[in-house]
This record gives C-alpha cells, sequence and structure tokens, in this order.
C-alpha cells in the first residue's frame, strides 16, 4: 500500500463518520451525497491499487522490453538471491551497468538509504530519471511583500527571483559493499535484506556527505556549505552561534537544526552563554538529545573539520535541499577480485544529484585565519590593547571561543 492509498483510506473512514452523523440527525440528504463521495473515493482507490499492482510486479511502462513476465514480488526476490549468491538468474535482466534489480528490491534499497540518514531524508525528494531543471527561489535585494493599498496609487513592486539555472544533472553514484561467501551461503541468513541494509549504508553515506559538502564541480553534487549565507570568523564563539541563526527567516526555523562533526560538538559542548550557562543542553523531553539555542544537533562525520577555509557548522533547514534519484539501481556482483578473501563484492549503481533549492534556509560558519594581536573576551573577538597576550588559536579551547 503506497501514500496514496493509505490517504484515501483516512479520507473514506472520515467521510463514513460523517455520513453516520448525518444520518443520526436525520438528515439523509446530506448523509446521501457523503456516500456518493465515498463511492467516488472507492473507484479512486481501486485505481491506484491497481496501479500499484503493476508497479510491484516489475512492469516498467515506459521500457516493456523489461517486465519480468509478471514475477510477484517473492519471485522476483527470489530470483536476486539466487543471482548474488551464485551470480547467474535467467529471471533479472541486465542493463548498461549490470544486472537491473526488480523495482521492488530497488525500492527497498533506495528507501532504505533514506532511512538510515536523516541528512538525507530531510531534502526534497525527487524520483526522476534524466536530468531536472527546478526554479529554485533566491531573495538578494527583494522580496515579495504584502502591504496597504490605497486607490490612485500604485503599488509598490517587490519581487523574490526564481532562478531556473538548479540543473539537477544524472551523475552516477556506485557503492561497494563486500560480504563474506560463507554469509551468502547460509540459509539461515536472510540474504536480501543483509544486502539491502550494506548498499543503502553505502549510499547514504554518500549521498550525506556530498549533500552537505559537495563542490558543484563537473559530474558532482552540489552541497548546502555552498549557500551564499557565509558567517567568517577566526573563532567559534556563542555570539558567533546566535549571529548564525538568526540569519534564518521566523518562517524557515520551525525545522531547522544544527550540523556539525564530533570534533565540533566537542568544542561547542564546552561554550557558555554571558551569564555562564552551558549553550549545549540535553533535552529530556526528547530522549536527552542536545541542542543549541533551543534547535536539535546533528552529529555526522561528514561534515568538516576545524580549520581555515573550511566550513565546520551549518544551521538551517534541509528541505532547502533538492536531491534527484532515479528509482532504478542496477548492479554487479564482484565474484573473482575477492576470490582470495572468500568474500564477494556487491555493486550498485544509481543516477543522483544534489543542489540548493532554497538559499534562505541555509547558514554557514567559514574558518579564517586569527587576525594579528586579537584576543577572546566575553565570547566576542575585541582587538588587543598593546599587552603581551599571545594571538587566539582557533583549533584550541580559549575562554568563550574555541
Amino acid at each position: 500500500m503506497n501514500k496514496k492509498m493509505r490517504e484515501l483510506l483516512e479520507r473514506m473512514k472520515a467521510l463514513t463518520t460523517t455520513a453516520e452523523l448525518h444520518t443520526s440527525e436525520k438528515k439523509f440528504d446530506d448523509a446521501e451525497n457523503v456516500l456518493k463521495e465515498i463511492g467516488g473515493l472507492q473507484r479512486e482507490y481501486e485505481i491506484e491499487k491497481k496501479l500499484f499492482d503493476i508497479e510491484a510486479k516489475g512492469i516498467d511502462l515506459e521500457n516493456p522490453d523489461n517486465f519480468t513476465g509478471g514475477n510477484t514480488p517473492d519471485e522476483t526476490e527470489k530470483a536476486f538471491i539466487e543471482f548474488c549468491q551464485s551470480g547467474v538468474s535467467k529471471a533479472l535482466d541486465t542493463g548498461s551497468n549490470g544486472v537491473i534489480i526488480p523495482k521492488t528490491i530497488a525500492k527497498k534499497i533506495i528507501d532504505r538509504a533514506f532511512e538510515i540518514s536523516t541528512i538525507v531524508s530531510g531534502a526534497t525528494r525527487y524520483n526522476v530519471k534524466g536530468d531536472l531543471s527546478i526554479p529554485a527561489y533566491s531573495v538578494e535585494t527583494d522580496d515579495i511583500e504584502a502591504g496597504y493599498g490605497a486607490e490612485f496609487q500604485e503599488i509598490i513592486e517587490h519581487q523574490g527571483n526564481f532562478i531556473s539555472n538548479l540543473e539537477l544533472k544524472s551523475h552516477i553514484v556506485n557503492a561497494l559493499a563486500k560480504m563474506s561467501k560463507k554469509l551468502m551461503n547460509n540459509t539461515d541468513v536472510d540474504v536480501l535484506g543483509f544486502v539491502i541494509e550494506k548498499v543503502a549504508q553505502k549510499i547514504a553515506i554518500f549521498f550525506e556527505k556530498e549533500m552537505l559538502t559537495g563542490d558543484g564541480a563537473t559530474g558532482h553534487f552540489t552541497g548546502a556549505v555552498s549557500t551564499k549565507n557565509i558567517i567568517e570568523s577566526a573563532t567559534i564563539t556563542s555570539d558567533i552561534l546566535v549571529d548564525m541563526q538568526l540569519v534564518i527567516p521566523k518562517v524557515y526555523q520551525k525545522n531547522a537544526k544544527w550540523i556539525m562533526s564530533v570534533e565540533v560538538f566537542k568544542k561547542i559542548r564546552k561554550l557558555k552563554d554571558n551569564d555562564g550557562k552551558y549553550m549545549l543542553i540535553p533535552d529530556f523531553a526528547k530522549g536527552g538529545e542536545f541542542t543549541v539555542l533551543g534547535k536539535p544537533v546533528e552529529i555526522t562525520e561528514n561534515m568538516p573539520t576545524v580549520a581555515v577555509g573550511n566550513v565546520p557548522i551549518m544551521y538551517g533547514d534541509m528541505t532547502g535541499m533538492a536531491l534527484k534519484v532515479s528509482k532504478d539501481v542496477e548492479i554487479q556482483v564482484l565474484r573473482e577480485k575477492y576470490a582470495t578473501q572468500n568474500a564477494i563484492g556487491v555493486l550498485a549503481y544509481a543516477e543522483a544529484d544534489s543542489g540548493i533549492e532554497n538559499s534562505q534556509k541555509f547558514v554557514a560558519l567559514k574558518m579564517i585565519a586569527v587576525p594579528a594581536k586579537m584576543t577572546a573576551k566575553g565570547g566576542t573577538l575585541l582587538p588587543n590593547d598593546g599587552g603581551e597576550i599571545p594571538d587566539v588559536d582557533p583549533n584550541k579551547a580559549n575562554g568563550e571561543g574555541a
């Protein structure tokens, strides 16, 4: 059952309650109208169910030649397991990069990859083949506004910019997972689940890293660190974090969070505000997860370390990132390459790309070199008064700085 089918069932359930209420109140005409609406939803549900069954059976309407012959999901899964164990299966088709995984299994791999990483799952996802052009919204010096109007007066024009040059390409992404032959041939092991988990982990790690730090070079993802909202600092201070948070408009603050590595997390864990209170505190109402300035902290090793020129901290809402990923996944089983290790390699290929869809949802902290004769005081860098106070090292804790 897909999302639309569930929504239709929920609507029918709610309308049934409404019809029962009308009946109890002797409003039979109203009840009859609601029942007609339920009948229309039932027909829509049956059509959606048939379409869902077609996709589940591996029928590719765009490429009829790839039809698997109407195999049930169980049959295609058995064929895939046979392919992983022996390298041979007549029930699976081949593509340009390898054997095409049946749609049901490919979907499980991609869906599992999104489940593994909350950063990946937080992005706006587009499941399409080929290149995709998205009109990305950006505000430079002007934005759409509402205001008072009067007769015979011109309305002052304000406009945001829809930039149509966010082009998401079809970059080939590969994920290699090595597995023990003994394990693969063990009848007590869920081979399919094991393969899905291992391949999905590799894809999730790659997607997460590139969506955060991708440089946008030819053939590469564009990551969130490419945002135009940059705050530069030689140190990480409580004041800097406050400044970062206030860059994001209030309308986008609801789902915003901090993203950083463990190294940076350790530094911020020691930061205090001007009242001497730790800024990083556990929220026991949410299972003890840490928050900074009331917002959750996401820890990932895919964020850069603290060094000049790096972006060690991001703040924002990941829905501002667009991730295009094809539903089709192709796979190669590498048996000879790892034969001396008594293992096989499962190499998966997918097509994907990412880019910033809404630049207002992100702000990044970029580390710069420490200015000459500067010192930290009260969480803020201030000019040295000429004394023999040593320069602040951005890589070491110093008072309010880190």
